[in-house]
């Protein structure tokens, strides 16, 4: 999806003459907005049943290791 939003407004952002600045600030919201997604996915994911019919709950801790492993070069 954020592939295709970027391929899209490199093409349509020079044929309306944008300043080059918008396309770097669009390009710096589809990566913030990924770990936003990811956040929210993980968030509304909460309870997960297992074969066993344990339910698993992420910590705080999980969260922050994924933001984390998200932010890493």
């Amino acid at each position: 999806m954020a592939w295709s939003l970027l391929h899209s407004a490199s093409i349509l952002f020079p044929a309306f003459e944008a300043p080059t600045w918008v396309m770097k600030m669009f390009v710096t919201a589809v990566i913030l907005g990924f770990r936003v997604a990811l956040i929210m996915d993980v968030r509304t994911d909460t309870v997960a049943e297992f074969e066993f019919g344990k339910i698993v709950r992420p910590s705080f801790i999980s969260l922050v290791n994924i933001f984390a492993s998200s932010a890493a070069p």
